[in-house]
C-alpha cells in the first residue's frame, strides 16, 4: 500500500510529539499519540520500536503481541526485542535471559534494550551477582545514561538499599525530570522515612497510571480543605486492596470539614468498609461515576493533607455489622489461617511471597489445622496434607473477613489479608521481607499501624528459611499448650 506524503509526514509530527511525552514520562499519551502514526505509516521501524518499548513500560503484553501479528517487521533485531519483551511480560524469565543472552550482541541497535532486559530478568530470579555484572556493564557506555542510571537506582530501591538508590535516581533526574524519575524517588524517600518530601514527590505518579486506573478525571481535585464544609468530595482508591483497607482512616479525618464524603473503593472491599463510618458513603465507581461532586482526591493524595510526617499514624479499626460467621471445628486442635502469597502484578512480589513448598514442615505439625486464604496451585503439596490443610481462597474477601475470629491465628505475608487482620482488629502475625514496603517502616515486631498485628521479619534478604523455623518452633509450642489444657481440663 502506497502512503502519501501528507500521512507520512502527519505520522513525523506525532512521532515527534510522542518523543516529548515519553522523556517526561507521560507513557499513556505517548501511546497515544505513536497508535495514531502507525496507523497512518504501518510497518515503520521507528514507531514500531518506540511503541514496543511503551508497551512494555505499560506491561501491555496484548499490545505487544499485536505489533508482531498485525506489522510486517522484517528487521530481525526489533522482532528479537518485541520477543524478549512478550517472555519477560509472560513471566518466562529463565527462558528470557536464555534469549537475551544469545541476542546481546554490542553491534546490534538494541544491545542497550537487551542488556537492560536481561538486568530486569536476574532480578526476578533473584541473581544478585549477575544483576550487578551487568549493570557495571552497561555502564561502560554513555548510551541511554539516564535510563540506566534509572534502572540501577530503581534495582538498589529493589533491593533494600534506598540510600544509595536516591543518589542514582538523582543522577537520572539531573539529565531528565521524567516523572517516572521522581516518582521512583519518591518510594525510596518514603522507604528512607523522609516523609514530607516523598509524599510531595508521590504526586507525579499519575503520568504512569494507566488512563483506565485514573477516575474522576474531570472533577476538580481537593487541594484546600478551607470553605468546603458544604460541599461534596468523593476519595477514590488507586492502588491495591490492601492500600485501600490501610489508608481509609484518612478518609475518616476529612470528616472534619465536610460531612459529605463519598468513598470509592473495590467492589471486593465494599460490604467490609461500609462498617467504616456511618456518615461516609461507601460505592463502587460505577453507581458514583455520573454522580455530581464538587471535589475529587486520589487516597494516597489524602495523606499528605493530614499527616505529611507519619510520625505515629492513627489507630483505626472496624467492626462488622454481621456476626462472625461460626464453622465447625475440631476444639482440641489449633487453627491457624494463613496466606503466603500476594498479588503477583507487584513489582517485588516475588520477595515478599512466600512458595507454598517451604511450609511442608509446618502442615507436617500434629493437632494443628491449616487453612488457606490466597488463591495459589496447593499442587505442589503432598496428598498427606489434606487432612490438615482446607484451601479456603475460594471465598471472597467478605466471607473470609466473617470467618476468621474463628481461627487461633492468621498468619501472613504481606497480603490484603493482613490488612484486613489489622483493621479487624484480629491476631495475625506478619511475616515481612527485609525489603519491605515503606508503609511498614523499619519495624521488626510491632507496627504503628495496628495493634494487633507482630511482626516476625527476615534479618537476610530473600531467607525465609530462618523465619520458617522460628513459625515452626512457635506453632510447636502453642499446638503443645493447647493440648495440654485440654489434657487438664479434662482430668
Amino acid at each position: 500500500m502506497k502512503i502519501n506524503d501528507s500521512d507520512i509526514n502527519q505520522a513525523q509530527k506525532l512521532f515527534y510529539e510522542s518523543l516529548d511525552f515519553q522523556n517526561v514520562g507521560n507513557f499513556i499519551i505517548a501511546k497515544e499519540k505513536l497508535s495514531k502514526a502507525l496507523k497512518l505509516y504501518p510497518g515503520r521501524e521507528s514507531i514500531i520500536n518506540n511503541i514496543a518499548i511503551i508497551y512494555f513500560n505499560l506491561e501491555d503484553l496484548f499490545s505487544l503481541e499485536s505489533l508482531i501479528k498485525n506489522q510486517k517487521i522484517t528487521n530481525s533485531t526489533l522482532l528479537n526485542l518485541i520477543s524478549a519483551y512478550i517472555l519477560y511480560l509472560k513471566k518466562h524469565y529463565k527462558n528470557c535471559i536464555e534469549f537475551c543472552l544469545k541476542n546481546l550482541n554490542i553491534n546490534s541497535n538494541n544491545y542497550e534494550q537487551i542488556l537492560d532486559l536481561l538486568i530486569k530478568s536476574y532480578f526476578k530470579t533473584k541473581d544478585i551477582q549477575n544483576i550487578f555484572k551487568f549493570m557495571r556493564l552497561s555502564l561502560r557506555s554513555n548510551n541511554f545514561l539516564e535510563q540506566k542510571y534509572y534502572n540501577i537506582g530503581l534495582m538498589l530501591f529493589h533491593l533494600g538499599k534506598p540510600v544509595p538508590a536516591i543518589v542514582y535516581f538523582d543522577k537520572a533526574i539531573n539529565i531528565n525530570k521524567s516523572s517516572v524519575y521522581l516518582n521512583s524517588k519518591a518510594l525510596a524517600l518514603l522507604k528512607s522515612k523522609n516523609f514530607v518530601e516523598g509524599l510531595e514527590l508521590l504526586e507525579n505518579r499519575f503520568l504512569n497510571y494507566p488512563e483506565n486506573s485514573i477516575l474522576f478525571k474531570n472533577i476538580p481535585q481537593l487541594d484546600n480543605l478551607k470553605g468546603i464544609s458544604n460541599k461534596k468530595v468523593v476519595v477514590w482508591y488507586e492502588q491495591g486492596l490492601g492500600d485501600t483497607l490501610n489508608f481509609a482512616r484518612y478518609v475518616l479525618l476529612l470528616k472534619q470539614y465536610t460531612k459529605q464524603i463519598t468513598f470509592i473503593v473495590q467492589d471486593p472491599l465494599i460490604n467490609i468498609l461500609k462498617n467504616l463510618d456511618n456518615q461516609i458513603v461507601i460505592k463502587r465507581f460505577k453507581e458514583a461515576e455520573n454522580e455530581f461532586f464538587d471535589y475529587q482526591i486520589p487516597l494516597m493524595s489524602l495523606i499528605k493533607k493530614f499527616d505529611k510526617s507519619l510520625e505515629r499514624p492513627f489507630e483505626s479499626t472496624i467492626q462488622l455489622k454481621q456476626n462472625s460467621k461460626k464453622i465447625d471445628l475440631e476444639p482440641n486442635s489449633l487453627h491457624i489461617a494463613f496466606a503466603h502469597s500476594g498479588n503477583q502484578n507487584y513489582a517485588r512480589d516475588h520477595y515478599r511471597s512466600i512458595d507454598i513448598s517451604k511450609f511442608k514442615n509446618i502442615f507436617k505439625l500434629e493437632n494443628i489445622y491449616f487453612y488457606k486464604l490466597n488463591k495459589s496451585n496447593i499442587s505442589v503439596l503432598d496428598t498427606n496434607f489434606n487432612q490438615s490443610l482446607r484451601d479456603f481462597s475460594n471465598l471472597d474477601i467478605y466471607e473470609i473477613s466473617i470467618l476468621l475470629s474463628n481461627f487461633d491465628l492468621i498468619i501472613s505475608t504481606d497480603t490484603v489479608f493482613a490488612h484486613l487482620c489489622g483493621i479487624l482488629n484480629i491476631n495475625c502475625i506478619l511475616l515481612l521481607s527485609k525489603n519491605s514496603d515503606w508503609r511498614w517502616f523499619d519495624d521488626h515486631k510491632t507496627t504503628v499501624w495496628y495493634k494487633s498485628i507482630r511482626i516476625l521479619k527476615q534479618k537476610k534478604l530473600d531467607d525465609w528459611d530462618a523465619v520458617i523455623v522460628l513459625i515452626n518452633r512457635f506453632l510447636r509450642l502453642k499446638s503443645y499448650t493447647k493440648k495440654k489444657m485440654t489434657e487438664d481440663r479434662f482430668h
